[in-house]
C-alpha cells in the first residue's frame, strides 16, 4: 500500500482540522477509514478546496469523540507492524500506527454499528510536520471542548484490570466503604486498583488538558468501561484513606506485611490528575471553564509527575491551562530584519495569532493598510464586508480575553468600552450604508488627514476599528509563548524561564525541577532529575530527593526570605549564548561537608557536627531546627515540642548508628515522632550537612553535589541561599593555579580576575613600551549547584552580615 501523504492529500488551512471516519467491520478485520477535513470556524458561505485531485467542500465537523491514549515508546518490528487503511476516492493509502492505538481503534469500532467519527492526534496531525504540529497545538482547546466526549483508552485487559473496575463500583457504595478499607481480604482488590491507577496513561502530560476540557469522558480498559467521574470519585476516596490502607497492607501476609506496598499516593498520577482537573479551574454548572487559577510557573512546578514523550511538550502541553499564558504558533515565511527588542527576546519575528478572530483581524489590518496606496477604483466584489461584522469580531475577541493573564479584568473593561463605541459606529455606518447622502465624514487627527484623504467613508471607519483590534493583539501578545517544534529544547526552556521571571520578579524558579532530563542544558535550568519522587520499575512512587526549599509557587508569601524584599535583576539572556546573569553577593564558603542522607538515612557524623554530644539530653536548637529547615509542614515556625520529639526519634536508632527515617515512619511510632520525621525527610533526603568558613556558629543543608570551597550566595530575587561553584578557564576556582603577575607589582588576592591595566616598562634596548599585565582575561563563570538552607540566614539576616560591604556585591554569570 502507498503511504498516506498528508501534505499532498489533505493540507490544512488555518482553523481546519482532520477527523477520522472509522468504518464498521468485524473484530479481526483491517482498520479502514477516511480522513476528513473540517473547519472549526464559522463561515458565511460554503468553502471549497482542492483535495486529492478534486474540489471538496469544507464543512463543519460532525459530532465526534476525541481519543486520549498513551503512545508506545518504540515502534514494533516490520513483521509486527500495524496499519490503518485510509480511503481516498478509489485509492487506498496506509498510515502506520503503534500497537496501543491499533487495539484502541479496534475496540471502539466494535462498540458501534455505524461509522465512528474520532479525533486522534497520531492520525489527524501530521507528526512529521513541525509547523503543522505548532499550529494544531493552538486548536487543542477547541478540539477537546467541542468533542461529544473523550474516550480514555488505558490499554488491553491485564493485571486484574477487570477486577479493579468492578471494585470501583463497590467503593462507590459508601455504606460498605469503611469495611473495604478494614477487611484484610480486600487488600487484593486494592492492589488491583492501584495497579490500574499506575498505568502509563496516567503519567501523560497532555491528559491534564484533555480531561479538564472534556464535557464528558468514558474510561476504557479492554472490553470494560465506566464513566470517568465514577473513577475519579473512587480515586479521591482511595487517596483520603491512604493511612488506613497502610495499616491494611501491614496486616496482609499476602503482600508480605509491607505497609508501603502502594508507595507514596500523593504523587500517583491518577491522584494528581483528579486533583488537577478539579482545582486548576473555576467551572460553570455545565462544566465549562470560566477561569484559570494558576500561573504557568505554578503549573510547571506542580505538574512534574506528568511526563511528555516529546521534550517540547513539557512546556507546550500546559499552556492552555495557565491563567497568564497562551500558545502562539510561528510561521515559516520570511520576515524583515528583527528589531532590537525582538533580538533580545530571541523570539521568532513573524507570528500567527492563536485565535481565529485575531487572524481575521490581522488580515483586515493588512487590507486597510494597502487601501491608502491604491488609487485604482475598487470593484464592488472586492469591497469590504458589511460594517456590522467588525463589532461581532470584537465581541468574540473580548470573550477570548477571558483566558488572558492576570490583567484580564482591566483589559476586558477597556475592550468592552471600545466595543460599545464600535457598536455605535456600526449603527451609524449601517445608516450611512443604506442612506449614503446622510453620511458624515468621521473626524481624524491632523497627522492622519493626508494619509486617509483618499479613503472611502467605509474604509476610514474600518481602519479605526482595526486599530482597536491591533491594540488588543499587542496586549495579548505579551502573554504568548511561541509553539515551535523546530526550536531547540534549550530555547524552549529559556523562553519559559524569561516568561516566568518577568512576571514573578523572582528567581525561585531556578530551584524547582521542571525541565526535561537533558544533560546538555545549562546548570541554571533545573531538570526533573531532582524531582522529589521517582517511579520504580513497578510504577510505585517513592521519595528519591528532598522537597524544594523555595516551596510551591502560587502563594502570596514565600517560605523563606533570604534575599529580603529584593527582586530579580536579570539581564536579557544571550541570543546564542547559554549564560544567565544574576546579581547578588557571596555570603560564605563551604568549609566542610558531611556524608549525604541517602534514602533519608541521617548519618551518625551529623550528630557530632551539630554539637549534640549527649543524645540523652535535648538537642541543640541549631541542630534540630536545621533538620526541619526551621519550618513545619505548613511553612510556619515549628512547634517548640519538636525539640523533645527530635531526641525521642534519635533514641530509636542503634547505638552509635545512623537514623533510618524511612523505617521509623513506616512502622509503629508515636504520631508526634512520625510528623517530625516526615518533615525531616522533606528537608534532608539526599542532601548533606555543611559547615561554613566564616559563619562558624551556623549549620547548613546543601545538595549532595556541593563540595568544599563552593560559595554560598544570596541572589537578589531568590528566597533561599544558593550554592555556586566558581570556574576559571573551565577549572574549579579552588584548583586554579594563580598566575605570576605579582612579579609585575600586582599584590591582590585574586589578581587573575582583575581587569588588565597598562604598565610602562623599559625593555632591554632602553625603549619605553606599554604592556598589559595578564593580557588574556580569564573566563570566569559559575555553575548553579542548587539551593541550600543556612540556619539563621533564611529571613534576610545575610544583609546585616554584609552590611556596607559593597565589594561583595557582584554579577554572577551562570552557565
Amino acid at each position: 500500500m502507498i503511504p498516506y501523504d498528508f501534505q499532498k492529500l489533505s493540507p490544512l488551512d488555518d482553523g481546519d482540522v482532520r477527523l477520522l471516519k472509522l468504518h464498521c467491520a468485524p473484530w479481526d478485520a483491517d482498520l479502514e477509514g477516511n480522513l476528513l477535513q473540517r473547519s472549526l470556524l464559522q463561515h458565511k458561505g460554503p468553502r471549497t478546496k482542492l483535495l486529492g485531485g478534486q474540489q471538496v467542500e469544507i464543512l463543519s465537523p460532525e459530532p465526534y469523540d476525541a481519543l486520549s491514549y498513551h503512545w508506545d515508546d518504540d515502534w514494533p518490528s516490520e513483521q509486527e507492524a500495524k496499519y490503518i487503511k485510509i480511503l481516498v476516492q478509489s485509492e487506498v493509502y496506509a498510515i502506520r500506527i503503534r500497537p496501543n492505538l491499533f487495539y484502541a481503534l479496534r475496540q471502539l469500532r466494535s462498540l458501534s454499528e455505524e461509522p465512528l467519527y474520532l479525533w486522534v492526534d497520531a492520525l489527524c496531525i501530521n507528526q512529521e510536520d513541525g509547523n503543522e504540529k505548532s499550529q494544531q497545538i493552538q486548536r487543542m482547546y477547541l478540539i477537546y471542548n467541542k468533542a461529544e466526549q473523550i474516550r480514555i483508552w488505558l490499554g488491553l485487559e491485564s493485571h486484574n484490570s477487570s477486577k479493579a473496575i468492578r471494585f470501583v463500583e463497590k467503593c462507590l457504595k459508601l455504606d460498605d466503604f469503611d469495611r473495604l478499607v478494614q477487611d484484610t481480604p480486600t487488600s487484593e482488590h486494592w492492589a488491583a486498583l492501584s495497579t490500574l491507577m499506575r498505568r502509563r496513561w496516567f503519567n501523560r502530560r497532555w491528559i491534564i488538558q484533555e480531561i479538564s476540557l472534556a464535557r464528558n469522558a468514558t474510561l476504557h480498559c479492554g472490553k470494560d468501561s465506566l464513566p470517568w467521574r465514577d473513577f475519579a470519585d473512587c480515586v479521591s476516596l482511595f487517596y483520603h484513606k491512604r493511612q488506613d490502607l497502610k495499616r491494611l497492607f501491614r496486616e496482609s501476609s499476602r503482600f508480605h506485611n509491607h505497609p508501603d506496598y502502594l508507595g507514596d499516593l500523593t504523587e500517583l498520577g491518577a491522584v494528581r490528575l483528579v486533583y488537577a482537573s478539579d482545582n486548576l479551574f473555576r467551572k460553570s454548572k455545565d462544566g465549562h471553564i470560566t477561569e484559570r487559577l494558576l500561573s504557568l510557573e505554578a503549573l510547571m512546578s506542580s505538574l512534574t509527575a506528568f511526563e511528555a514523550s516529546d521534550p517540547h511538550d513539557v512546556v507546550y502541553a500546559v499552556l492552555w491551562l495557565a491563567k497568564d499564558a497562551r500558545p502562539l504558533a510561528v510561521t515559516e515565511k520570511k520576515s524583515p530584519e528583527p528589531s532590537a527588542d525582538e533580538t533580545e527576546s530571541s523570539m521568532p519575528i513573524d507570528f500567527k495569532p492563536a485565535s481565529p478572530e485575531e487572524q481575521v483581524s490581522q488580515q483586515t489590518i493588512s487590507k486597510v493598510s494597502h487601501t491608502g496606496h491604491d488609487d485604482a477604483p475598487r470593484r464592488k466584489s472586492e469591497s469590504l464586508s458589511h460594517p456590522q461584522k467588525s463589532s461581532e469580531q470584537m465581541e468574540a475577541i473580548v470573550k477570548d480575553t477571558e483566558d488572558i493573564g492576570t490583567r484580564k479584568r482591566d483589559m476586558r473593561k477597556q475592550l468592552l468600552r471600545e466595543v460599545a463605541k464600535l457598536k455605535m459606529a456600526d449603527s451609524e455606518s449601517n445608516r450611512n450604508w443604506n442612506h449614503p447622502e446622510q453620511a458624515k465624514t468621521p473626524q481624524t487627527p491632523t497627522m492622519e488627514v493626508n494619509r486617509t484623504r483618499s479613503l472611502s467613508l467605509k474604509d476610514k471607519e474600518l481602519l479605526r476599528k482595526t486599530q482597536v483590534v491591533s491594540r488588543l493583539m499587542r496586549l495579548s501578545k505579551h502573554n504568548r509563548i511561541v509553539v515551535d517544534y523546530k526550536r531547540s529544547i534549550f530555547d524552549v526552556c529559556k523562553e519559559f524561564l524569561k516568561f516566568a521571571i518577568d512576571r514573578s520578579r523572582s528567581l525561585d524558579i531556578l530551584c524547582r525541577p521542571w525541565a526535561p532530563r537533558d544533560a546538555s542544558l545549562p546548570s541554571w535550568i533545573p531538570r526533573l532529575d531532582n524531582n522529589p519522587f521517582g517511579i520504580s520499575q513497578h510504577g510505585v512512587h517513592r521519595r528519591v530527593n528532598a522537597d524544594p526549599l523555595v516551596g510551591r509557587p502560587g502563594f502570596e508569601t514565600s517560605t523563606y526570605k533570604a534575599s529580603y524584599t529584593s527582586t530579580a535583576q536579570v539581564r536579557n539572556l544571550h541570543i546564542t549564548g547559554r549564560s544567565f546573569i544574576a546579581k547578588g553577593f557571596v555570603l560564605d564558603r563551604i568549609k566542610a561537608k558531611k556524608a549525604t542522607a541517602t534514602a533519608g538515612i541521617i548519618p551518625y557524623e551529623w550528630i557530632a557536627a551539630g554539637g549534640w554530644n549527649d543524645t540523652s539530653q535535648l538537642p541543640p536548637e541549631l541542630f534540630w531546627r536545621t533538620l526541619v529547615g526551621d519550618r513545619d509542614q505548613h511553612s510556619q515556625k515549628p512547634p517548640s515540642h519538636w525539640r523533645r520529639v527530635c531526641r525521642e526519634a534519635f533514641q530509636r536508632r542503634p547505638d552509635r548508628g545512623d537514623l533510618n527515617t524511612g523505617e521509623a515512619v513506616m512502622y509503629d511510632c508515636p504520631s508526634a515522632v512520625r510528623e517530625y520525621l516526615e518533615r525531616v525527610q522533606c528537608i534532608v533526603w539526599s542532601r548533606r550537612l555543611i559547615l561554613l568558613e566564616e559563619l562558624e556558629d551556623s549549620l547548613g543543608i546543601a545538595p549532595r553535589e556541593a563540595s568544599k570551597g563552593d560559595e554560598i550566595c544570596i541572589l537578589y530575587g531568590c528566597s533561599v541561599p544558593v550554592v555556586l561553584r566558581k570556574y576559571i578557564n573551565g577549572v574549579p576556582a579552588r584548583k586554579y593555579e594563580r598566575c605570576d603577575c605579582w612579579k609585575h607589582g600586582c599584590r591582590c588576592r585574586d589578581c587573575s580576575l582583575r581587569t588588565a591595566k597598562p604598565i610602562s616598562r623599559v625593555n632591554s634596548s632602553g625603549v619605553k613600551i606599554d604592556t598589559l599585565v595578564n593580557q588574556n582575561k580569564p573566563d570566569v563563570y559559575y555553575e548553579f549547584i542548587g539551593e541550600c538552607y543556612i540556619h539563621g540566614m533564611m529571613d534576610g539576616e545575610a544583609f546585616g552580615v554584609r552590611k556596607g560591604d559593597k565589594a561583595h556585591q557582584q554579577e554572577f554569570e551562570l552557565r
